[in-house]
C-alpha cells in the first residue's frame, strides 16, 4: 500500500470513530484530491510525450468519431469548432452512448462528460493515431493537428449518466 492511501485509510477510520471529524474530513479530502490530481497530471504528460513522438498522417478518407464532452465544452465546440490537439475516440460505432462512468473508464477521460459530439473528420485531416493513456487496454484515440470549423460537427447527443 503507498504511504497516501495507508494514511487515507488511517483518517478515515479516525473520522468514524468520532476524533475530530471535520478536521479528519477536510485532511482525507485533501489528501485524495492531491492523489488524484498527482495522478491526472502523470496521465497528462505520458499522453504528451506519447503524442509528440507520433507520427502525423493524413486521413485517406472521411472519419467518423466521438469527442465526450462537458456542457461548456458542448458550446465552444458547436460556437467555435475543434483546436489542434483535440482528442476524439479513434471511430463511431452505431447505438446509444455509453455512460459517462463507461466512457471514462474506456477512453480515460474525466467523469461528468455528459455530451457525445459525432464529428466527422474531412479527408486529408491531419492526425496522429494512438492508444488511449489511462482508459481501457488497446482502445484507439485520433489526434487532430490542425484547427476544424464547427461544420464537422453532425450530431449531439447527450450520454447516459449511469445513474
Amino acid at each position: 500500500m503507498t504511504r497516501v492511501v495507508r494514511t487515507v485509510v488511517i483518517m478515515a477510520g479516525l473520522a468514524t470513530l468520532g476524533l475530530g471529524c471535520q478536521r479528519v474530513e477536510q485532511r482525507v479530502g485533501q489528501r485524495v484530491a492531491a492523489a488524484t490530481s498527482e495522478r491526472l497530471a502523470a496521465v497528462f504528460a505520458r499522453d504528451q510525450a506519447r503524442d509528440a513522438a507520433s507520427r502525423v498522417v493524413r486521413l485517406a478518407r472521411p472519419r467518423r468519431v466521438f469527442r465526450y464532452v462537458t456542457p461548456a465544452e458542448a458550446e465552444l465546440a458547436l460556437r467555435d469548432g475543434f483546436r489542434p490537439g483535440t482528442h476524439f475516440t479513434s471511430h463511431a460505432t452505431a447505438g446509444r452512448p455509453m455512460s459517462t462512468a463507461a466512457a471514462a473508464k474506456r477512453y480515460g477521460i474525466p467523469e461528468g462528460r455528459t455530451y457525445r459530439l459525432t464529428v466527422q473528420l474531412p479527408a486529408n485531416t491531419r492526425v496522429r493515431l494512438n492508444k488511449v493513456v489511462g482508459g481501457a487496454p488497446g482502445v484507439g484515440e485520433v489526434r487532430i493537428e490542425d484547427p476544424l470549423p464547427p461544420t464537422v460537427i453532425e450530431r449531439v447527443v447527450t450520454a447516459a449518466t449511469g445513474q
